[in-house]
């Protein structure tokens, strides 16, 4: 007979965006493989493994978010400044071949800065803070550290964070999944043989684990240098990770 399959449920391990929201994971995927006729029966001798699999990989973009921040006698005056200074940064952007699909503005904040006399009491403000930040999508590593240095001229003074990411990781998680299933039928194999049994029909494969963020991240203040910003992208490794349940063999 033809195995039975249910769907209960869907966990993506693949890698979000920066910046990333947290959202509650779905349930597990569990599917029933074994046929019909070799279900086992109630009480039946099962082995439950648990198998991790990893596929490391180039990343080909990063995600990088960068500000501003001004200071003025006025909230609208700090906030206009840190708006021109953004606006300059979005046209340097541009200009250097990034799409508007990729940029995003993630932030705006103004806010008071207080002083307070001898007794601890706040004063009236007399200054505002203006922030604003943007989220940028580099998919030309090569010129990522031109990219940065272009950034800084153009007047925004931060780098609040940075990741290196894959543009589609559908690839690479398939790898993993594969490389865990491998590693949870090897250990199954290693108990029946050490326990003197043999190993009968797979009867549920479930898939679980949370999803990997980019990498690396860090935050970092920018400086002026005469020369680009190297950046070095490495490897990440992409996780899956399986339970599986074999029956005993007769």
């Amino acid at each position: 007979m033809r195995p039975v399959l249910r769907l209960l449920g869907v966990t993506a391990l693949g890698l979000v965006p920066l910046p990333l929201a947290a959202q509650d994971a779905p349930p597990p995927r569990v599917i029933e493989v074994a046929p019909d006729q070799s279900i086992p029966a109630p009480g039946a001798r099962l082995l439950t493994v648990t198998g991790e699999g990893t596929s490391s990989v180039a990343p080909d973009i990063a995600r990088v978010q960068i500000g501003v921040v001004e200071e003025s006698d006025s909230a609208a005056t700090a906030l206009d400044a840190a708006s021109a200074r953004l606006s300059a940064a979005v046209e340097v952007l541009t200009a250097a071949g990034i799409a508007s699909e990729d940029l995003q503005t993630t932030a705006i904040n103004v806010s008071p800065l207080y002083e307070y006399d001898e007794s601890g009491r706040r004063r009236e403000p007399v200054r505002f803070s203006a922030s604003s930040s943007l989220t940028l999508t580099v998919r030309e590593l090569d010129n990522l550290g031109t990219i940065l240095d272009a950034v800084t001229e153009a007047g925004l003074n931060s780098i609040d964070s940075f990741a290196f990411d894959l543009s589609d990781r559908a690839a690479a998680l398939d790898a993993a999944r594969t490389d865990a299933i491998a590693d949870a039928r090897t250990r199954a194999e290693t108990y029946a043989a050490a326990a003197g049994v043999s190993l009968g029909p797979l009867v549920t494969l479930t898939e679980g684990g949370s999803e990997p963020p980019p990498m690396p991240m860090m935050e970092a203040r920018m400086m002026d240098s005469g020369a680009s910003m190297p950046v070095l992208p490495g490897e990440m490794e992409i996780t899956a990770t399986v339970t599986a349940v074999w029956a005993f063999g007769d």
